[in-house]
């Protein structure tokens, strides 16, 4: 903390001009410490007291000990100024003229430096600010290419855009197998056209139409109603009216409650009525809508917990409602699937490019499919061949992560389900992960395999040797820092031939 403070001690504002400075205090560091811009703003903001060692210096006047004080606190603020231009374009940073004197120096009431010292902590200070400059500079090349890497993708998606409009959406049946295509799968089909392309991909083999989503969505509402009259029902049968002093009151009490249930439920009838008449179904019993259809109050508890950090999804975002709706629309059209929380991110990533109505058909489509129905049917003999198929892929491509993963007993069931019944959406970044999706629906699920792969492979340095906590910390929580092009070029790594994935996901049919 010495060398710290000989190298920003007595700062004047004086005489200044343009030259590079120290940089983030992550790269500081000196052979007397780490040096920390942190201590120099924390003390600007505390009391100033005057840096007297004992005995160093006289009794002072307290005209001497104001002008010290002043003196100090200048120099401190000086510091924080200093401290506040790291990060900023080097032309933009300014300190003192005279650095050799006036930045390692003590104030002129104190005591100089020998030369020795003031020699010791130049030296100090210019291997700092060198180290310095040379970290802004890296830092402003790696930013200059970033930004052009980004000039260059939407260059290209701007390109590519345009072949999608122009040339295949419109003969989509003619294009939509062509290697050209497929080819502009795997670059990333351009956001504004993805819901389109999506829904081209999916088809819609259910053959549904809006009727029926209007349909799914009444026998929804039904379905909550015969669930809150039935827990009103299990709510009055638990009253009990004592001869107590406070009979009349609860007498009363309950006849209040009874008129407001009335009330409800006639509202609930008239809603009811206007539905049927819309839509054109017959009215059910309680009985009648429940089942599975009853999963349909866990909905408004699970989205919460599965989307913390997405403000669209939250209670009171913009799409939180039309999440609720597709997923209560599925719900009671598969009742014998019933709601699954893992099912709320594919319909939330639909929902990013689709209306309601066209991300209920992409959902309905997409879990129709025997792989994603065995999954949310938790269908476990299917369920524990692809299992196995992984743990052979593992053992083929990555032997010592197979053999070190084994060993702590994680299993790709572990992991791997949730990876797959929510398409990476909730374990990857989602630029990453709706790239995945354009590549899946078009490939199969055999690419969500060769994703997981690329996973381990990336990793690999910490599952091939981790602990069994660290193997799991990384598995469960996976970095959200990846580069994009870096992990597809992972996946590259991994080709699988379709008919020999076919042959090894049936060996143990």
């Amino acid at each position: 903390m010495e060398v710290v403070g000989g190298l920003l001690s007595a700062l004047s504002p004086s005489k200044t001009r343009a030259i590079e400075i120290p940089s983030p205090p992550a790269a500081r560091h000196s052979e007397h410490g780490n040096i920390s811009t942190s201590t120099s703003v924390s003390t600007a903001s505390s009391p100033v007291q005057l840096p007297l060692r004992s005995g160093s210096a006289p009794n002072l006047t307290d005209t001497e000990q104001q002008a010290l004080i002043k003196e100090e606190k200048e120099r401190r603020d000086k510091e924080v100024e200093i401290v506040l231009t790291i990060g900023k374009p080097l032309e933009e940073v300014v300190i003192p003229l005279n650095a050799t004197s006036d930045v390692i120096s003590r104030p002129k009431i104190l005591p100089p430096k020998s030369e020795a010292e003031m020699s010791r902590h130049l030296k100090e200070y210019e291997r700092v600010a060198k180290h310095s400059r040379e970290t802004m500079e890296r830092e402003a090349k790696e930013k200059a290419k970033n930004d052009q890497a980004q000039k260059l993708r939407e260059k290209k998606i701007s390109e590519q855009l345009k072949v999608w409009q122009d040339d295949i959406i419109p003969k989509w049946e003619q294009k939509k197998k062509k290697k050209k295509t497929i080819a502009l799968y795997w670059q990333g089909i351009p956001p504004s056209v993805r819901g389109k392309v999506w829904g081209l991909t999916l088809g819609n083999e259910l053959r549904i139409n809006r009727d029926l989503y209007e349909i799914s969505q009444g026998h929804a509402l039904k379905a909550k109603q015969a669930l809150y009259q039935e827990q009103l029902n299990h709510n009055m049968s638990n009253i009990q009216i004592s001869n107590s002093p406070k009979k009349d009151k609860l007498e009363h009490s309950s006849s209040s409650s009874r008129k407001h249930i009335e009330t409800k439920n006639d509202r609930s009838h008239s809603t009811r009525e206007q539905l049927e008449n819309e839509v054109g179904y017959e009215s059910d019993t309680s009985e009648d809508v429940l089942g599975k259809e009853s999963s349909v109050q866990l909905i408004h508890l699970d989205l919460p917990a599965n989307f913390p950090a997405i403000d669209l999804y939250n209670k009171k975002g913009p799409m939180h409602q039309s999440l609720v709706d597709v997923l209560e629309a599925y719900v009671c059209y598969r009742p014998d699937v019933g709601f699954v929380p893992e099912m709320s991110y594919l319909a939330a990533t639909f929902l990013l490019y689709m209306e309601s109505y066209e991300a209920f058909i992409a959902l309905a489509n997409l879990l129709n499919q025997p792989f994603y129905m065995a999954l949310f049917r938790f269908d476990m003999t299917v369920i524990a061949r692809y299992m196995n198929a992984m743990s052979g892929l593992i053992e083929a491509f990555l032997p010592r992560v197979y053999k070190n993963l084994t060993s702590l007993s994680i299993m790709p069931e572990i992991f791997l389900t949730d990876w797959l019944m929510t398409m990476y959406t909730k374990a990857m970044p989602l630029d990453i992960a709706t790239r995945i999706w354009d590549i899946t629906l078009i490939e199969g699920e055999m690419f969500l395999f060769r994703v997981t792969l690329a996973i381990l492979r990336m990793y690999a340095n910490i599952l091939s040797v981790g602990s069994f906590e660290e193997g799991m910390a990384l598995l469960k929580n996976l970095p959200k820092e990846m580069k994009e092009d870096d992990f597809f070029a992972f996946i590259n790594e991994f080709p699988f031939d379709p008919k020999k994935w076919h042959v090894l996901v049936n060996t143990n049919k």
